[in-house]
C-alpha cells in the first residue's frame, strides 16, 4: 500500500508545481503563442484551448477571467482537490468522489467541445 501511495504522490507534486510555476512566471507565459493542432486542422477550438490561461488566472484567484478562458478549469480544480483528499485519506467515499469528479471533467470537456462547435457554425 505504501508503494502505491508513493507512486501516486509524484503526479500530484508535478500538478501543483506546474500551477505554482504559472503563478510565478506571470504574464511572461501568457504572451507566448501556442499553436493548437486541432484548430489548425479543423478550424475549431478544442476543449483544452485556453486551459493554460485559465489555470494561470485560477491560481491568481481571478475566477472571472479563468471562466472566460476555459470554464472546465473549475472541474479540474475540483478533481485535483478530490485527488489530494483521496490520497491523504483513502476512504471509500473519497475514492468515489474522485471518480465522479473525473467523469465530471470528461463530461465538461465534451460539453465545451460541443458548445464551441455549435457556436462556431
Amino acid at each position: 500500500m505504501r508503494e502505491y501511495r508513493k507512486q501516486k504522490i509524484i503526479p500530484v507534486i508535478v500538478l501543483f508545481t506546474g500551477i505554482f510555476a504559472l503563478s510565478i512566471f506571470d504574464e511572461l507565459l501568457l504572451n507566448v503563442p501556442i499553436k493548437c493542432l486541432h484548430k489548425e486542422i479543423t478550424g475549431y477550438r478544442c476543449p483544452l484551448c485556453g486551459l493554460s490561461h485559465a489555470v494561470y488566472y485560477f491560481s491568481g484567484f481571478r475566477f472571472r477571467e479563468a471562466f472566460s478562458a476555459n470554464p472546465v478549469v473549475f472541474l479540474f480544480a475540483f478533481y485535483a482537490f478530490a485527488e489530494l483528499a483521496a490520497f491523504a485519506y483513502p476512504a471509500t467515499f473519497l475514492i468515489k468522489i474522485r471518480k465522479i469528479s473525473l467523469v465530471a471533467v470528461a463530461g465538461g470537456l465534451v460539453v465545451i467541445y460541443l458548445l464551441r462547435f455549435i457556436t462556431a457554425l
